[in-house]
């Protein structure tokens, strides 16, 4: 089925935000209070975690979820699912972490994140189950980025205000510009970094396609730049530097070469003095050993699939896996409230082992690889969806992205996965599942 709906970019809009909700419906709700209800956390020590104490936050979570569930319920007897290995894959991944809470190291946080997760999957497979479900599939891909720029705003206000949460010491390449660095209660800095990225590519990609007024879109651009440098973050800085390589050589290969060549030629005639430079740069006012373990990660890394190795098979429980590694390894230098290995790969096998790990690796493998061969030839509204791919593989590197408990970017991520972006010359095939 063609898909006519055309995504906007005015999140400040409550035209707008009227116009989603209203052609989403109650879907639109679900949508929103799953992607919010993992923003109720306490920030706990592993510990703590491992003792299954029940945080304050559940029951706002729960709540969400189960009103979400309320939605969709009538409409879970009967859905689709495209007949793609990739979609397949993700789906039995999803279901694993489901039932890991049998063999958790901690069943109730297991059975909470897990639940999470399916309840984003539901959602996103009743949307798709509808007659017009890709166009349906569209607008909760807009309402989520959207709701990824809210919740920005709200944490910028809340740094400007310097408001308790909202702010932390800055540290690393940027610590020299900025004596702060842009924090949330619901939001890390990090994060923050990376979902500003995220909304500058989807600015980037689809800035002749958006009918917003070109001022409204140059305020949209400055101030999601200005987010990300708040942030600190260079891994952010690095996955947008990645996207625009990648729009430039995709989409005017003649401009890339016009910048990249003199660009090259002039770094080639002092290499390794430049080298030299942009580590200094980098590093900012950290010592030369935490840059070079990328601020502490490949310290993880390693104690992650350390244990990871001691059960291989299973793994420790969907979403606890780094808990139990900070709790059994004893690992210093470190906060206590802590809560991930910091990559994504390592937070599936230490949580799900090989039993999980195998279908998330091929589904997320093949969405990664949707993006990529179809983004040359992709149109403008398509853009926006497979030029995500950068995000998408850089937080599940140095964060835990697409291996983590259910997030914005993982739903954007299922999105596409379930998603015909072009219009296909045959009908997309599908499989029916009914209860």
């Amino acid at each position: 089925m063609k898909n006519y709906y055309i995504l906007h970019f005015s999140p400040l809009s409550l035209a707008s935000w009227h116009s989603l909700l209203r052609k989403s419906g109650l879907l639109g709700v679900a949508c929103i209070l799953t992607a919010v209800s993992g923003k109720f956390f306490d920030l706990r020590t592993s510990s703590t975690v491992v003792s299954g104490a029940i945080s304050g936050s559940m029951p706002f979570r729960a709540a969400c979820l189960g009103v979400a569930l309320f939605i969709i319920i009538g409409s879970l007897g009967r859905l689709r699912v495209p007949n793609h290995k990739g979609t397949i894959s993700f789906i039995i991944y999803i279901a694993i972490s489901l039932l890991s809470f049998s063999w958790s190291f901690v069943p109730l946080a297991s059975i909470g994140k897990s639940v999470e997760l399916f309840t984003g999957l539901a959602v996103l497979l009743v949307a798709y189950s509808k007659p017009n479900g890709n166009e349906v599939l569209k607008i909760l891909f807009n309402i989520i980025l959207y709701l990824i720029f809210i919740q920005l705003l709200i944490a910028f206000l809340g740094f400007i205000l310097h408001a308790t949460g909202f702010y932390g010491k800055a540290s690393g390449g940027l610590a020299n510009i900025f004596a702060w660095r842009m924090s949330s209660p619901f939001m890390s800095a990090n994060s923050i970094g990376y979902n500003s990225a995220l909304l500058l590519i989807v600015l980037i990609n689809g800035w002749k396609h958006f009918n917003t007024r070109y001022l409204e879109k140059l305020f949209y651009g400055v101030f999601l730049s200005g987010t990300l440098l708040l942030s600190t973050s260079r891994s952010s800085i690095g996955f947008l530097l990645l996207a625009l390589l990648i729009v430039l050589f995709f989409k005017n290969k003649h401009l890339f070469i016009l910048l990249a060549v003199p660009f090259a030629v002039v770094v080639g005639l002092d290499f390794s003095s430049y080298v030299v430079k942009v580590f200094k740069t980098i590093q900012g006012g950290q010592a030369a050993h935490v840059t070079m373990s990328l601020s502490g990660r490949t310290v993880l890394w390693q104690a992650a699939f350390e244990l990871g190795k001691d059960h291989p098979l299973l793994g420790l429980g969907f979403g606890v896996g780094s808990r139990a590694m900070f709790y059994l390894s004893q690992l210093k230098g470190f906060g206590d409230t802590i809560s991930t290995a910091h990559n994504g790969f390592l937070e599936v096998f230490t949580g799900t082992g090989l039993l999980g790990f195998l279908p998330w690796i091929c589904g997320m493998s093949s969405g990664l690889w949707k993006c990529v061969v179809n983004y040359r030839g992709s149109g403008e509204q398509s853009a926006i969806f497979y030029g995500l791919w950068p995000v998408f593989l850089g937080t599940t590197i140095m964060s835990v992205g697409l291996g983590g408990a259910l997030s914005e970017i993982i739903l954007l991520f299922m999105i596409i996965l379930l998603l015909p972006i072009e219009a296909e010359k045959e009908k997309p095939k599908y499989i029916r599942i009914t209860w």
